[in-house]
């Protein structure tokens, strides 16, 4: 895996978007990629690294095909997805 350095601000942003519409849902996984392959987050205080690491792996349970989410109760729709990330983003404290 190719380590990558990514900033708090384009997490943030990526994460913003995710919530503006469906299609946007799908970032979710740039999110991941970026948040998996930065051993640090610029930008980020370690509470906020913890939080996005924690969110991103929280995210692998979201599945946005709801007869695929049917294979397994630990999967998720797209509301809880939304949740998910607007909890993420209030206890980030980023303007």
């Amino acid at each position: 895996m190719t380590e990558h350095q990514t900033s708090l601000q384009e997490l943030v942003e990526i994460l913003r978007k995710a919530l503006g519409s469906e299609k946007a849902l799908s970032d979710v996984g740039r999110f991941q990629m970026l948040v998996f392959q930065s051993r640090v987050l610029e930008g980020a205080t370690p509470d906020q690294e913890e939080i996005l690491r924690t969110l991103a792996h929280d995210l692998d349970y979201f599945v946005p095909n709801e007869s695929a989410r049917s294979e397994d109760s630990s999967y998720y729709g797209q509301d809880r997805a939304r949740s998910e990330i607007r909890e993420a983003l209030a206890a980030l404290e980023v303007p």
